[in-house]
Order: C-alpha cells, then structure tokens, then sequence
C-alpha cells in the first residue's frame, strides 16, 4: 500500500466539503458520487462497531455535514413519504435478523448500520437533491460523462490488463483481476472498482443514457462534440470489454425504450419487472428448475457460460434449502446461512444478491430490497406515461427507469454494489414522492396525467 491510499481517502472528505462550498449542492453531490465511485482506491478502514470507512462511506458522511453546515433548509424541507417505507423495512431486516436469531440488539444494530451507511444515505441524498426532472437530468448527464472519462482507460486495461489500480494505489483492487477478467483478444477491465463486472455495469449505464439523450434530442452536443460520434465510442467499449450480461441489458434496455415509444405503453417494462418477481417466487420456494436456462445458453451464446450458470443454479439450490429453514427474517450475518462439512469448509459459493439477502434476512429483507429498486420504475412508468418518453425532459429519469430494472435483473445473478445506482432510486423515489403527496393533498389527481401536463405546457421553456 502507498501514501496515495490514505491521502485520497482521508483527503477526500474535505475535497467533498470544498466542492459543497464552490458548487451548487446539486452538482456537487453527483460530482462527489461520481468522481469517488471512478478513481478513488478500493480500501476499507475498519472502525469497530462501525461500517468500514471507504471512498463510498468518505462520500456519503462529508455529504452529510455539508448538508448540515450549507444547505440546512434543504433537509429541514425533507418531508418522509410512502414511497419511503420499503427503504426503512429495507434497513431494519439486518436488525430483525439479529434478534430473531439470539444474536442480541448490538449485532442487529451493526449489521443495521452496514445497511444504512451503503443503501439509506446515498438514498436520502437522492431523495434530497435529485428529486425533480431537473435533478435526474444532471445525474443521467454527470453518468455519461462518467463513462466518456472511463472510455481510454478501459482501452488501455482491455490491451495490458487490469494493472492501473496496483500501479497507481500500489495494491491490486481484486486479487483474482487478471484470472477473472481473461477475455479473447484482451482482458475484460476492472480499473478502481472491485471487480470487472462493476465497470461493465457503469460503462452500461453510461451508454444507455447516451444513446437515450441523443436520440431524444436532450443533448446534440457533449463537450463541443457530437453526441452521434460520443456515443459510437461508448457502444465500441461496450461490445470490445465483452461482458455478454452488460450487453444484453443495453439491448433490452433499448428494445424496451422504442418499444415503450412506439406502442405508447411500458409492456416491456412492466414484463420485466413480472419476470424478476416471478423468479424469485420459484426460486425462494425452491422450485425453480433451470435445465431450459442453461440448455439456452449453450446452444446460443457459449457452452462454457452454460457450464456456469448451472453450476450457479446448483450452488442457489443448496443455500435455498439452508435459507428455507429461517424463511421469514433469515440468518442474519457472520455466515450463518452458508452451508459447511463437518471440518468447516465453505461447501457452497454466493454470488447473487439475492440469494445473499434471503439467506441472511429471509423473505422479509429480500422482498423489502427488492421493492426499494423496482416501486420507482413502476411508478414511474405510471404517472409518465410511455408515449413521453421521448420528451427531452423525460429522457434521462426514463433511462435510468431502465438503468434500476436491469440492475435489479444483475441483482439476481451478481453481487455487485453501485452506489451511484442507489443514489438514482432515492432520486426517482423523490420525485415519485412528489406525485403521491400532491394526489393526497387533492392536487391534480389519478385521473389527469402527468402527460397530460406535459403535452399542455409543451410550448413551454423547460426549467433546466
């Protein structure tokens, strides 16, 4: 480890501070996220009893205090809504899990803190600051260019490997980077997240917007250039990092967007998010069989990518059937619900979110996370309806309405945490929050839509 490692994150406190201080509130809050989430050391400091302080946690508490020292009536304005709830039963299942299992109130209160510190503050900041269109604007636009500034490192890393963390921070982010990130003709790059799939995820993301922007008429030009060649870029770094599950997100993504335009309707949104529910239901009452999966996967996309989905899925198996035993509130923590001989061998290997959740916090905390991603697209695609998708104002939180289905979708075959995604939902939470209150204050009500403003005021200047 190099002098770099402590200087970035205990420096990165005050630079977040700095930025509060020079910058509106708004940009510096996606600035901060962004900047952090891209380039600073993936490291933990432990503090005892405390979640570990990293260039995430860094983040969210200077956030905090600067929301506190600059902008008190922000977050004195902040007002809880229904839309929050799955987020509070999110945040407490550790907790329940604790006492339900003997652990005791202490363990249930760290563990709740772990929860609270990665998911509930980049949330709340969301719901703070990035509840409008306008705000989510700025988040769509600050992930693009997040993308853009990652485009010529991962050429580099997709030619030499990924070596820019150990060369810059002095340790490797992922021990396993060069064996797990071997591809034909290259390496799939990881650069300063934990692992490969982390920047498939966000180079995505970053793509979707893009291609959504331009094509809306949101944005035509990016930094003086066009968006048309901008977004070429990040398609080619997107197909050449071959990652076959960010790949399929865009296209279906895509798919889902035109489609949701042409036919004036979400079907395949809504489909998705049925598809996503529905699994989960087979696969925590261990019913699903995944034979006509793993069949599809080897004679259309890879037979060695088949051998591995099965062997997830008989892996999912094994801790299903331990997870059953504790089905409502889980195992709670300290691996518990894996599975171990009689010599203490790990037997079984967690990848997926989900199952990492319903074995530690049961049906409870899966449904309740679960339901903290999806509610705000499907909201969402309630009060603004497909036919304005396309609007140059609804563009962008329609891209991330997709960015938050398929990241729920990863969710159930990786374990990947994207606080920047967690920051969209508390920021599409927000302005969902806007809708309800208003319709239970007697405002415009269900029956007039958001659309329907929309196409009135359609001569209007947008706001932002």
């Amino acid at each position: 480890m190099t002098f770099l490692i402590p200087l970035t994150l205990l420096g990165w406190f005050p630079v977040v501070l700095f930025l509060y201080h020079h910058l509106p509130p708004q940009r510096a809050l996606i600035i901060s996220f962004i900047a952090a989430f891209l380039f600073l050391p993936v490291f933990d400091y432990a503090i005892p009893g405390l979640p570990p302080y990293n260039k995430m946690s860094a983040t969210c508490y200077a956030t905090v205090i600067a929301l506190l020292f600059y902008d008190l009536g922000r977050f004195k304005a902040f007002r809880p809504s229904l839309v929050d709830i799955p987020m509070v039963l999110w945040c407490s299942a550790p907790f329940i899990a604790s006492v339900t299992n003997g652990l005791g109130p202490y363990d249930g209160f760290r563990s709740a803190s772990e929860t609270i510190a990665v998911w509930s503050v980049p949330y709340f900041l969301g719901r703070v600051y990035l509840n409008d269109l306008s705000g989510l604007r700025q988040l769509a636009i600050g992930i693009f260019a997040g993308g853009l500034l990652y485009a010529p490192l991962c050429l580099i890393e997709f030619k030499m490997g990924p070596f820019l963390h150990a060369k810059i921070y002095g340790i490797a982010s992922n021990n396993a980077a060069f064996m797990q990130s071997t591809r034909k003709g290259g390496y799939r790059p990881v650069l300063f997240t934990v692992h490969g799939l982390s920047v498939a995820m966000w180079m995505m993301a970053a793509t979707l917007i893009g291609f959504w922007l331009w094509r809306s008429g949101t944005l035509k030009h990016f930094w003086n250039i066009s968006m048309k060649w901008l977004v070429c870029l990040l398609v080619f770094i997107l197909v050449i990092i071959q990652s076959v599950g960010a790949l399929l997100y865009f296209v279906v993504s895509l798919v889902a967007l035109f489609t949701a335009k042409k036919l004036q309707a979400p079907i395949l949104v809504l489909l998705l998010i049925w598809t996503i529910s529905s699994y989960l239901y087979v696969a925590t009452t261990g019913t699903f069989d995944g034979d006509r999966i793993v069949n599809f996967f080897s004679t259309t996309v890879n037979p060695e990518r088949a051998q591995s989905l099965e062997y997830r899925f008989d892996q999912e198996k094994l801790l299903v059937t331990k997870a059953r035993q504790r089905m409502m509130f889980g195992w709670a923590g300290k691996g518990r619900a894996r599975i171990y001989d009689e010599w203490g061998k790990d037997l079984a290997i967690t990848d997926s979110w989900w199952i990492i959740v319903f074995g530690s916090n049961g049906v409870f905390g899966l449904a309740s996370g679960t339901v903290v991603l999806l509610l705000p697209a499907i909201l969402f695609s309630f009060y603004y309806p497909a036919r304005i998708w396309g609007d140059p104002r609804v563009a962008p939180a329609a891209a991330i309405t997709l960015i938050l289905v398929c990241y729920m979708i990863d969710n159930l075959l990786n374990a990947v945490t994207m606080p920047v995604f967690i920051l969209a939902t508390g920021g599409l939470s927000g302005l969902m929050a806007t809708h309800l209150e208003g319709n239970n204050l007697g405002g415009n009500g269900i029956s007039l839509s958001v659309a329907d403003n929309f196409l009135s005021e359609s001569s209007k200047t947008p706001r932002y």
